[in-house]
């Protein structure tokens, strides 16, 4: 007489050091846990039991859920725009970028019913990116806010008993490495006095003058690759910006990013190259976008990095971390003592000075002289 069949069976998952288990009314299928013991793996089972069988068509991995979760068409998204909440075509990309190259593969194989919030927070905390590097907490709180919007949903679909995330203390969303302004030593370099120089430190009059417009106004990159002949004024030596390249697409035209309509005041110095550059270029109509190779559409945000660092190089700075948004943090730092609140709100785009504030990192120096007005003010009601 042969030996009965245990009610549950425990197994190795092959190629890691947890378990899965299956049970006896359930022939063939194997449910993933977060234990890393055979015993420990045995009380889980028995534990979720319930749950577990009641549910076991519903989800085979996470993997098999998760894939296209966010693209345009699937039952989330659909659900979602029937309540009112539409999203657009860039943030789906992003939610479904973050399920293809990381959750997916940090979570592929787990069953969602076994994923508890401490087995959830060290695989976030260990995740890489390409080439092994470490991510940035901030990433980490985008990530874990995609797999929290994920398995909200099973939760709905009573696919899961509770969210298994709640209560899991957030990543921080601060930056590990803060835009600041960029070292005032560093302007005379990259925009030398003369055309030629500044030809040479940047390679081509497109990049000259595309650089002096991000020193001139502080626009953002997307804005910048958005102008068109049309919105500039010579006789005010100004653009108008209204639009800008959507994040995460290469040329699809949105409005700014907060949907401010702004100037964008360029020195005579820039006027000058611009026009330079108008003369050379090959699509100079007025709908023709300023900053284009083909005519057809904008430079991209990559090449624009890759131009910008191509003149840290040549000018010996070569492995600093700067990007043309410092600028934007250069416009805002080195030109707060010039203009009033008001002026700086309406020249970055923002809609609040709390905003604005964020991009302006004063020396000393600036801090105390517009502490002047308040020291004379205080000095005359405190002093008889």
């Amino acid at each position: 007489m042969g030996r009965p069949k245990k009610e549950i069976r425990v197994e190795r998952i092959p190629g890691t050091d947890r378990y899965r288990i299956g049970y006896l009314v359930e022939p063939g299928a194997w449910h993933h846990t977060p234990e890393s013991s055979p015993a420990a793996a045995e009380r889980w089972a028995q534990k979720h039991r319930g749950h577990i069988l009641a549910n076991s068509k519903k989800v085979v991995n996470f993997a098999k859920y998760a894939n296209g979760f966010f693209l345009p068409g699937s039952s989330w998204v659909v659900r979602q725009s029937a309540k009112g909440h539409e999203f657009s075509k860039p943030y789906l990309i992003m939610r479904d970028g973050h399920v293809r190259n990381y959750l997916i593969p940090a979570f592929g194989i787990d069953d969602p019913r076994t994923m508890t919030r401490r087995y959830i927070d060290d695989k976030i905390i260990a995740m890489k990116g390409h080439g092994g590097r470490t991510l940035a907490p901030a990433t980490k709180y985008k990530l874990s806010a995609t797999l929290a919007i994920i398995l909200d949903d099973l939760v709905d679909q009573g696919v899961i008993e509770f969210h298994p995330m709640e209560g899991l203390r957030p990543y921080s969303k601060s930056p590990v490495k803060p835009r600041t302004a960029l070292p005032l030593y560093v302007f005379p370099l990259l925009f030398p006095p003369t055309h030629g120089e500044l030809i040479k430190v940047w390679n081509s009059p497109m990049w000259a003058v595309a650089m002096c417009v991000f020193q001139d106004t502080g626009v953002r990159p997307g804005e910048l690759l958005a102008l068109r002949w049309a919105e500039y004024y010579p006789d005010k030596r100004a653009f108008v910006i209204r639009h800008g390249v959507k994040a995460n697409t290469k040329d699809e035209i949105g409005t700014t990013k907060t949907g401010v309509v702004k100037s964008a005041l360029l020195t005579t110095r820039t006027h000058q190259e611009l026009m330079i550059w108008k003369e050379q270029s090959r699509h100079a109509q007025d709908f023709d976008f300023v900053f284009t190779i083909d005519g057809t559409s904008p430079v991209t945000r990559e090449a624009v990095i890759k131009a910008f660092r191509g003149g840290l190089k040549r000018v010996g700075l070569e492995g600093q971390p700067w990007t043309p948004y410092y600028l934007r943090h250069s416009y805002a730092t080195y030109n707060m003592d010039a203009l009033t609140e008001k002026e700086m709100i309406d020249q970055m785009g923002h809609s609040t000075i709390l905003q604005t504030l964020t991009y302006q990192h004063p020396s000393d120096d600036i801090v105390l002289a517009r502490a002047e007005s308040a020291r004379e003010k205080l000095d005359a009601k405190r002093e008889p």
